[in-house]
C-alpha cells in the first residue's frame, strides 16, 4: 500500500457552522441540513404524535365549553372542532408513518398548529362577548402545544405564529372589538407568540449543536475506527510480508540443502561411475587379450582331440585342458558384459512372455526348496532387447537371491511399467527421466547392509567364501543393463532380504513383435574360398587349420594391405572374407567395403574378442552384420561360416 494513501491526516476540531436567524447549517456544515431536517422529524415521531392526539383530545373537550358557555353557537363551533380541525389532524397524524412525509413533518405539523389556531380565532370572531374570553386559553393552548410539546422548528413556528396573530388581528377588525380591548389581547398574544418562538429558537439550536457534536463523534469513530482497521491492513500486510520472507527463507535454505544434497549425490555418483569406467575399459581390454590366448588353447585342443583316436587318458587330459578354457572364456564374457562390450542383436520382446518361457530353467537353478512367485503386469508395451541378455540377467539375479536364502525361502519376480518425470529423478538418486517397463526379483534372506550395498556391482566385489563365486555375477547384470539405456536399483536391509528393479526403455513405436525364428541346421563342410585376415599369428593359423580341415579353401594375409593384395591377384572367386575387426593399417569393416569392389557378392564374417565402433554401436550389432565372438570353438566357427554363406 502507499503510504500517501495509508496516512490518515488528524483533523482539528472547528466550530458549528449556522445562519443565526434560520439556523440552518452553512458553510463547511451544510451537508448536514438534509440530515438534520431527516433526524429531527424522526426522533421524537412517537411523542409528536402522542401530543397532537392529546392535542387534539383537549381540543374536542372544550366542546363541553361551546354547550356551556355558548349554547345556542355550539353547532357552529362544533363544526370548527370536528368538520375543520379534528380532520385535519388526524390526518397529520396518519402522515407520519409514511415515510415520504415525514421528511415534510415539519410543514403537517405547521399546518396543524395553524389550523387549530385559526379554528379558536374563528370562534373568537364569532362568540359575542364577553363569552368569548374564554377561548383566549384555548389559544394560549394551542401556543403551548406548539411550541413545546410537538417542537416545531423556529422557522415553521414563527411563521405559525405569525400568521395567526395576524388572523386574530383581521378578525378583531371584523367583528369591531374594542380598540383598548384588542390592544390589550393583540400585546399579549403577540408576548406568548415571542417567548415560544424563543422557546422554539432555543430548543432548535440545542438539537442542531447536539446533532453536529452527534456527527462529530461519529465522524470521530469512524476515523477511529478507519484507523484501527488501517493499523490491522498494515499488522496483517507486515505479519504476511514477514510470513513471506520467513517462508522464502525456509525454503532457500531447503533448496540450499537439497542442492547441496543432490551435489554431494552427484559427486558420489560421477566417482562411482568413473570407477566402473575405468574397471571396465581395464575389464574389456585384459579380456581382448586374454581372448586371444584362449582362442589358441581351446581351437589347439579341440583339434588335438580329433586327433587322438582311442587313447582314452589323453582324451581326458586334452577335454580337461578344453572345458577350462571354456570356462576362462565366460569370465572374459562377463568382463565384457560389465564393461559393456559384449556385442548383443536386440530385437523387440514381450517382456511378461520372455520371462514366462525362463521361469522353467530359472526353478531348475533355485531348487525345490525355494518357492518362485511370478506377478506379471497387464498390457506392457514391448521392449527391445537381446533375449540372452535378459537371461543372463535373471540368470545372475536367481543365484544371488538363491545364496541369500540359503537353501528354503521365497522368490518373487514382478512386471510392470513407471514413468518417471525429471523432477522425481531429482529428488530420487539413481533414476532416470523416461517411460519404462521393470522387472523385480526380490527375496526374503538375510539382506545387505549399507556397506555392502554401495559396492555389490563391482567387478570381482563378492560376500561369499574363497571359491564360491568369481564376484562377476552383479557386475554383469549391471553391464547389460547399461548397455540397454536401463538402470538398476537395489534395496536391501539386514535380515529384510533384498529387491533388485529393473527399469528398461518402454519401445513405443507401432509394432508386429516377430514370431521366434527357427534354427535349421547348416552343413559345417563347404567347398567354398575364404579370404583369412588376422593380425594375430597363432590366431590365423590355427583359424586356417580348422577352416582347411572343414574342407574349405583358405587364403590368409596378417594385414589388410596384404588381403587386398591377395584378392587382387587370385584368379578364382573368393566366396568368404573372414576377418578380425581391430588390425593396424585397417579396420575390418574398411577392408570389407574395399574388397566389395572387388567380389560384389563377397559375403563377410567378422570376428573379435573387442568390439569396436566399427561393427557395433554400444554394443548393438549393426544391421546386416555378421559377427562371431572370439575365442570360439570349431563348431561356433564352422556354423557361423556356413550361415554367413547360405545367408541371401
Amino acid at each position: 500500500m502507499n503510504s500517501k494513501t495509508e496516512t490518515i491526516p488528524a483533523e482539528t476540531a472547528r466550530p458549528l457552522q449556522l445562519n443565526r436567524l434560520t439556523l440552518r447549517f452553512i458553510g463547511a456544515d451544510a451537508g448536514l441540513e438534509a440530515p438534520f431536517l431527516l433526524h429531527y422529524a424522526r426522533q421524537d415521531l412517537p411523542r409528536q404524535r402522542l401530543a397532537l392526539l392529546a392535542g387534539l383530545l383537549l381540543y374536542i373537550l372544550f366542546a363541553i365549553l361551546d354547550a356551556l358557555v355558548v349554547p345556542e353557537m355550539k353547532h357552529q363551533t362544533w363544526l370548527i372542532r370536528f368538520a375543520v380541525v379534528m380532520p385535519f389532524v388526524l390526518t397529520v397524524v396518519a402522515l407520519s408513518y409514511q415515510p415520504r412525509w415525514q421528511v415534510r413533518l415539519q410543514a403537517l405539523l405547521a399546518g396543524a398548529f395553524i389550523v387549530a389556531g385559526g379554528g379558536i380565532v374563528l370562534m373568537l370572531v364569532i362568540i359575542p362577548s364577553p363569552a368569548n374570553l374564554y377561548y383566549y386559553v384555548g389559544l394560549i393552548l394551542v401556543y403551548i402545544f406548539g411550541y413545546t410539546l410537538i417542537k416545531l422548528r423556529f422557522i415553521w413556528a414563527s411563521l405559525s405564529g405569525a400568521l395567526i396573530s395576524v388572523l386574530y388581528g383581521l378578525a378583531a377588525l371584523h367583528v369591531s372589538i374594542p380598540p383598548l380591548e384588542m390592544v390589550t389581547f393583540f400585546f399579549f398574544l403577540a408576548g406568548a407568540n415571542f417567548a415560544g418562538m424563543l422557546a422554539c429558537y432555543h430548543i432548535e439550536y440545542a438539537a442542531r449543536h447536539n446533532f453536529y457534536l452527534m456527527r462529530c463523534l461519529l465522524d470521530e469513530q469512524q476515523k477511529i475506527a478507519d484507523l484501527n482497521d488501517w493499523l490491522e491492513r498494515r499488522v496483517v500486510e507486515r505479519t504476511a510480508k514477514l510470513e513471506e520472507a520467513n517462508r522464502q527463507l525456509q525454503q532457500e535454505i531447503a533448496e540450499r540443502r537439497a542442492a547441496e544434497s543432490a551435489m554431494r549425490q552427484l559427486e558420489i555418483q560421477l566417482q562411482q561411475a568413473q570407477k566402473m569406467e575405468a574397471i571396465g575399459q581395464l575389464a574389456g581390454g585384459v579380456a581382448h587379450d586374454f581372448n586371444n590366448m584362449l582362442g589358441v588353447i581351446l581351437g589347439y585342443a579341440e583339434m588335438a582331440i580329433d586327433q587322438i583316436g582311442d587313447n582314452r587318458q589323453l582324451y581326458d587330459n586334452l577335454d580337461e585342458i578344453r572345458k577350462a578354457a571354456t570356462r576362462s572364456a565366460d569370465i572374459t564374457r562377463q568382463l565384457l558384459a560389465f564393461a559393456r562390450k559384449q556385442t548383443v542383436a536386440p530385437r523387440l520382446l514381450d517382456l511378461n512372455e520372455t520371462v514366462e518361457g525362463m521361469l522353467g530353467m530359472l526353478r531348475r537353478l533355485i531348487g525345490e526348496d525355494i518357492d518362485l512367485v511370478w506377478n506379471p503386469g497387464q498390457r506392457l508395451a514391448p521392449i527391445k532387447m537381446d533375449p540372452s541378455q535378459l537371461s543372463q540377467i535373471l540368470a545372475n539375479l536367481f543365484v544371488n537371491a538363491r545364496d541369500a536364502l540359503a537353501g528354503v525361502g521365497r522368490i518373487i519376480v514382478e512386471t510392470g511399467s513407471k514413468d518417471f518425470d525429471q523432477a522425481y529423478c531429482q529428488a530420487h538418486a539413481g533414476f532416470l527421466s523416461g517411460e519404462y517397463l521393470w522387472i523385480s526379483v526380490s527375496d526374503n534372506g538375510r539382506g545387505m547392509d549399507e556397506e555392502t550395498l554401495s559396492r555389490i556391482f563391482e567387478p570381482f566385489f563378492t560376500t561369499k567364501g574363497v571359491g564360491e563365486g568369481t564376484g562377476l555375477g552383479l557386475a554383469t547384470v549391471y553391464g547389460a543393463v547399461k548397455q540397454n539405456n536401463g538402470f538398476i536399483i537395489a534395496e536391501s536391509e539386514p535380515g529384510g532380504g533384498t529387491t533388485f528393479t529393473i527399469y528398461l526403455p518402454r519401445y513405443n513405436d507401432a509394432v508386429v513383435l516377430p514370431s521366434p525364428e527357427k534354427t535349421e541346421g547348416y552343413a559345417v563342410h563347404g567347398p567354398e574360398t575364404i579370404l583369412l585376415v588376422e593380425d594375430e599369428p597363432k590366431i590365423l593359423k590355427m583359424t586356417r587349420i580348422m577352416l582347411q580341415r572343414l574342407g574349405y579353401t583358405v587364403l590368409t594375409a596378417a594385414t589388410p594391405q596384404e588381403a587386398i593384395d591377395l584378392a587382387d591377384e587370385f584368379d578364382g572367386e573368393i566366396h568368404l572374407l573372414l576377418t578380425d575387426v581391430i588390425m593396424p593399417e585397417m579396420n575390418g569393416r574398411d577392408l570389407a567395403d574395399k574388397l566389395l569392389s572387388l567380389y560384389p557378392r563377397l559375403k563377410c564374417l567378422f570376428m573379435s574378442g573387442y568390439t569396436s565402433e566399427t561393427i557395433v554401436r554400444q554394443g548393438v550389432l549393426a544391421e546386416g552384420i555378421h559377427f562371431i565372438q572370439k575365442p570360439f570353438s570349431k563348431t561356433d566357427l564352422a556354423t557361423g561360416v556356413r550361415a554367413t554363406l547360405e545367408k541371401n
